[in-house]
């Protein structure tokens, strides 16, 4: 995120150094993201994507409880509303 702050004007030379930065770094959540948004699948051996499964519970609170934000690691260029699109778009994939 301390990245991205810098891809907002200033030295195009800088911008296009930062942009090109953020691609390769954000590429392991990128990826991530796709997975869940085109297959529900969560792939997160490290814990560090923003979205996690809290196993499971009863059947009529799956859809509430199962999936959520993990709160605190949304990154900051995310907004909230997106990843709560994000999350959205994965839980409907799985039920």
């Amino acid at each position: 995120s301390a990245l991205h702050a810098h891809t907002h004007g200033g030295d195009p030379t800088v911008v296009a150094v930062v942009r090109r930065l953020m691609r390769g770094v954000c590429a392991p959540l990128f990826g991530q993201v796709q997975r869940w948004v085109l297959e529900g699948e969560l792939s997160d051996a490290q814990g560090d994507f923003f979205i996690e499964c809290r196993g499971s519970g009863g059947e009529e609170q799956l859809w509430h409880e199962r999936y959520r934000i993990r709160e605190g690691a949304t990154p900051r260029f995310i907004p909230a509303d997106l990843a709560h699109t994000i999350l959205v778009i994965g839980k409907s994939i799985n039920f």
